[in-house]
């Protein structure tokens, strides 16, 4: 670092806090009192809320639905192969298997069951997904009620074939 770059990172630094304190944006708050351990550890473990995790899930949901109606779309233009498909099938268990959770109610558990109706598929291309199997669709179709019972509603984008 030349002698120059030594004197302006300092320079932006204070240039930076002086901007924070003019516009207020410093905290002059008390400091907390003393918080025991046990509170601390209970607050940081808490859950977050349950209703952002089931809209999560269903716009995860989405994600996946995604996947699946443009390469079915492809298939069905023979723009892609079988092999192919289930390729990005696999891919789409994988999405899946990472969409959160609440781990209660009917948004969970018809998301749990999809999860087990279809478990990820590795990338090594030696399984194929169990994605259109007839839990596949049954928990799918739970899975879109308790969206929409909820309000949120998972949609897909097409955009292939274009």
């Amino acid at each position: 670092m030349t002698a120059n770059n030594r004197l302006v990172l300092p320079a932006l630094g204070a240039a930076a806090l002086l901007v924070l304190v003019a516009s207020g944006c410093t905290n002059t708050s008390p400091v907390p009192a003393a918080t025991s351990t046990a509170e601390s550890a209970a607050e940081s473990s808490a859950a977050p809320d349950a209703v952002a995790i089931d809209e999560q899930s269903c716009a995860g949901m989405g994600d996946v639905l995604t996947i699946l109606h443009n390469a079915d779309a492809a298939v069905h233009d023979q723009r892609m192969g079988e092999r192919e498909r289930e390729g990005w099938y696999g891919l789409a268990t994988r999405v899946l298997d990472r969409v959160p959770a609440s781990s209660e109610g009917d948004i969970s558990d018809a998301l749990d069951a999809m999860k087990k109706a279809a478990p990820p598929v590795g990338i090594d291309g030696g399984a194929t997904s169990t994605i259109g199997s007839e839990a596949w669709h049954a928990a799918g179709e739970d899975l879109r009620e308790a969206c929409e019972a909820a309000g949120y509603e998972y949609t897909t984008e097409g955009f292939t074939g274009g």
